[in-house]
């Protein structure tokens, strides 16, 4: 019986055959690699990417590594998150690959009750939601004049007396 484990290697033999542990470790080795390349096609290969996006500002969403640069797909997983030169392995025949230019890709967002637009003028703009006096309506109104360009409409608000 031939074992490799850690950096020790065993023999156990009849008394009578003499064992060089070297040799024991080098046919484990040798088994080892037979083996994992008659699993394999041989040596481990890049995965297929079906999509390639590349050259871009990438928010992963995940504190440790917030951005990236280049994400790979397969039909609806997500393969590869890193860097542009990373994804080029990831390239291997028909690959639809989609140059960001330098833009802006997100999560996919998936809620359609979440109205987008209109919560993003509210973060943006004129949010009057909370507002019960006329102090305060006057100063987010000129918060907001002082942020926009001049001669910007502004609109929104979505004041109403009744819900403060």
């Amino acid at each position: 019986m031939l074992s490799l484990s850690g950096s020790t290697a065993s023999c156990r033999v009849k008394p009578a055959i003499r064992c060089n542990k070297n040799i024991v470790k080098i046919l484990a080795v040798a088994t080892t690699m037979v083996a994992l390349f008659a699993v394999t096609d041989g040596p481990a290969v890049a995965q297929q990417a079906d999509l390639v996006l590349r050259n871009g500002v990438i928010w992963t969403v995940d504190e440790d590594n917030p951005r990236a640069a280049a994400v790979a797909t397969l039909g609806d997983k997500i393969v590869y998150v890193g860097s542009d030169q990373g994804v080029s392995k990831y390239i291997i025949n028909d690959v639809q690959i989609i140059d960001l230019k330098g833009k802006l890709l997100v999560p996919g967002f998936n809620d359609n009750q979440v109205h987008f637009e209109d919560t993003g003028r509210l973060l943006y703009g004129l949010n009057l939601l909370d507002v019960s006096n006329e102090k305060e309506f006057a100063a987010r109104i000129k918060a907001v004049n002082d942020r926009y360009e001049p001669g910007t409409w502004i609109t929104g608000g979505d004041w109403s007396a009744y819900e403060t």
